[in-house]
């Protein structure tokens, strides 16, 4: 059945079938290549983003501890002297935040301030009367770097409507007024100042935060041209915000106002008179005036954070004290301190170097790193199956409170094979490359099966011929014998033709019962020294008839050297080798002028060289390679001019290779020759 449907069709229509059984096979392996990759595209996306909420959580907490440690601070820190140890030794001591540099936690701190609820402004840098620094090792340069530092404050917190900036006179009249005429409630004040306070700009700051918490302006991460697969992370991504969102709603509730007791060391007034001046007054405080500790309690917000019109940010609480509200804090460089956050965390890892990450407020960018020009990262060269993102959203997350204005934005802009896809590029290669392989090969043998069908529907018919034809002429000239209708001198003639013709047909017959042993790769030798002089006899008496008949003439050449070697051989077997070959020229040259077979023997650093030559029409470059292949002809089968079944030279190759033997054609101008080595019994006993 199969070689039927072989014969039935020709080259192309076999090639055309594969073709279409290949690319059968190869759009189901694609697709499913591609969609293995996008899986692990998908998991890969989802893997960078749990990566990126461990480094924004990272972020968030490294942010939270140094706001943490702002938190313990005291009421009483933020004046230059603080009560120490025990209260009742009355002991000052300037305050951790009267230190000069400015010494933070949080980075990118300019320095720490107190407004009162009238709009008074002041900070630890200096104690309450100026002239007095030099007692607590405050160098002259030192007090007014500190004075500028100071002033520095107060024009940016009055620049941003904090406090009034009409009292920019306060550090000075401070400085001329007696602690012992004032009291704590109205501790740097002035009827000009009393006008109005400055509360009411830092509740407007604590409203705008609350306002800003939880806004919804850029919730949406995806475009509506956003392609299919980038909107199923990003819907995923939606729902993992609405998560973080919730916690944070959460952790924003525990946050609680709390109670502490403090110790103020208060000078009470002297007995003066009123119109005793201020310079006697200094010169009171200076001699010391009574004093005693004051032992209150306070209530005590958790910090606020906002960003100011000027760019910095301001991270401040509210304390109420015996009815009266201060507002503390620190003023802050917000990139500085970003930077700082950031930078520790997001460089370095995978996502720096395929992602964007960016600090927002609000629509207002406050922070950008970029994946390809950071200084920790190179640009990485992305293979052609990695997925080129137009800085599709990553991840975002707002940080905890009291920085919950703030929201971290990842940005990808590629996302990166991993080992996963490198084994998948291992599988599909391998998987292409043998169903390649494997196509072709069905391809070659269905066009080799088709040719040895063609091949011995071939060797059937020429077998049939050649049987056929001496039959034919036996039975016609045995006939003619018998009925007697011949004189004697056709009788020899005809016995000499049937003579010929049997042997004719028993080397059809010998060549295809050897045949079917090559079939079986069955053919077996009998190796035995002999005579080389002995061989050449025996050869010659099995040819020279085979010569004459076809009217050619055999010229023997042979050194007298190689005529005293012994060869192991089967002698049977390469008296059949010279048989096909002298039976081969004969063929191909029947049509020449030169009627004439040479058959020559050489020695050669041991080997016998010998050689049949014919002056035909010799071999075609093209089928050197091919004559020796079974069933193989030279001729069409429709138009061939000679005899022959396909199998004489192929059972030479095989003959001579069981004995060691080699034999390669050679063409001459004109004709073909034949060159048969073997080697001599010497060597064979060597090897």
């Amino acid at each position: 059945m199969l070689n039927e449907w072989l014969n039935h069709h020709s080259t192309l229509r076999l090639r055309l079938i594969f073709l279409t059984f290949f690319a059968a096979i190869i759009i189901p392996v694609a697709l499913l290549a591609w969609h293995t990759y996008r899986q692990i595209q998908w998991e890969n996306f989802h893997q960078y983003q749990s990566d990126a909420a461990e480094i924004t959580q990272r972020i968030d907490q490294q942010l939270y501890q140094w706001i943490e440690q702002e938190e313990q601070r005291q009421f009483t820190d933020y004046r230059f002297l603080v009560v120490s140890g025990d209260p009742s030794a009355r002991y000052q001591q300037p305050s951790p935040l009267s230190q000069f540099p400015v010494s933070s936690p949080i980075p990118g701190a300019l320095g720490y301030f107190q407004v009162d609820n009238q709009g008074q402004f002041t900070t630890p840098l200096l104690p309450s009367n100026p002239a007095t620094s030099s007692r607590y090792g405050i160098s002259p340069s030192e007090q007014q770097q500190r004075e500028d530092l100071q002033q520095s404050l107060y024009d940016i917190l009055s620049a941003n409507q904090l406090i009034e900036p009409q009292l920019a006179d306060t550090l000075s009249e401070v400085a001329e007024q007696p602690a012992a005429v004032a009291k704590e409630s109205d501790y740097f004040s002035s009827p000009r100042q009393k006008a109005k306070s400055s509360a009411q700009s830092f509740e407007a700051l604590i409203q705008q935060s609350y306002d800003q918490e939880y806004d919804k302006e850029d919730s949406s991460v995806a475009s509506s041209n956003t392609p299919a697969l980038e909107e199923e992370l990003m819907s995923a991504d939606s729902m993992a915000q609405q998560a973080i969102s919730n916690l944070s709603k959460q952790a924003a509730k525990k946050r609680a106002v709390r109670k502490e007791q403090n110790a103020l060391l208060e000078r009470r007034a002297l007995a003066a008179s009123p119109a005793r001046s201020q310079d006697s007054q200094r010169e009171s405080k200076q001699e010391g005036a009574p004093a005693t500790i004051k032992i209150f309690e306070s209530e005590v917000s958790p910090f606020e954070f906002s960003l100011l019109k000027s760019g910095h940010s301001i991270l401040f609480r509210k304390v109420w004290r015996e009815g009266k509200i201060y507002f503390q804090g620190v003023l802050i460089d917000t990139s500085e301190m970003l930077a700082a956050a950031l930078e520790a965390q997001f460089s370095g890892s995978q996502l720096s170097t395929m992602s964007h990450l960016s600090v927002t407020h609000g629509k207002d960018t406050l922070q950008y790193l970029r994946s390809d020009d950071s200084p920790w990262s190179s640009r990485k060269i992305v293979r052609p199956r990695e997925q080129k993102i137009a800085s599709i959203a990553l991840y975002e997350s707002r940080l905890s409170p009291p920085l919950s204005q703030l929201k971290l934005n990842y940005k990808a802009t590629h996302i990166p094979d991993s080992a996963a896809s490198d084994i998948v590029d291992m599988i599909v290669m391998i998987l292409v490359l043998v169903l390649i392989v494997g196509t072709y090969l069905m391809y070659r043998l269905a066009l080799y099966q088709r040719s040895v069908n063609l091949q011995q529907q071939n060797f059937v018919s020429a077998v049939s011929h050649e049987l056929k034809t001496p039959l034919t002429s036996i039975r016609m000239y045995g006939e003619l014998l018998k009925e007697d209708w011949v004189n004697q001198q056709k009788k020899t003639e005809y016995y000499d033709f049937i003579c010929s013709e049997s042997e004719r047909l028993s080397r059809l017959i010998s060549n295809v019962l050897k045949l079917a042993k090559m079939s079986r790769n069955d053919i077996q030798v009998n190796l035995k020294p002999l005579s080389v002089q002995t061989l050449m006899h025996n050869i010659e008496s099995r040819i020279s008839s085979q010569v004459e008949t076809a009217g050619f003439q055999l010229k023997q050449s042979y050194e007298p050297a190689a005529l005293e070697q012994m060869v192991n051989i089967d002698e049977d077997g390469l008296i059949q080798v010279f048989i096909n070959l002298i039976d081969n020229a004969l063929k191909f040259s029947a049509k020449s002028d030169n009627k004439i077979i040479e058959l020559h023997l050489s020695l050669s650093q041991k080997n016998l060289c010998f050689s049949v030559r014919d002056y035909g029409a010799g071999i075609a470059k093209n089928q050197m390679k091919k004559i020796f292949q079974l069933f193989y002809r030279s001729e069409n089968e429709l138009t061939r001019e000679t005899v022959g079944t396909g199998i004489g030279l192929a059972l030479v190759k095989q003959l001579l290779d069981a004995m060691d033997g080699t034999i390669q054609p050679y063409n001459h101008s004109p004709g073909a020759e034949f060159r048969i080595t073997l080697p001599t019994h010497s060597a064979s006993n060597e090897k």
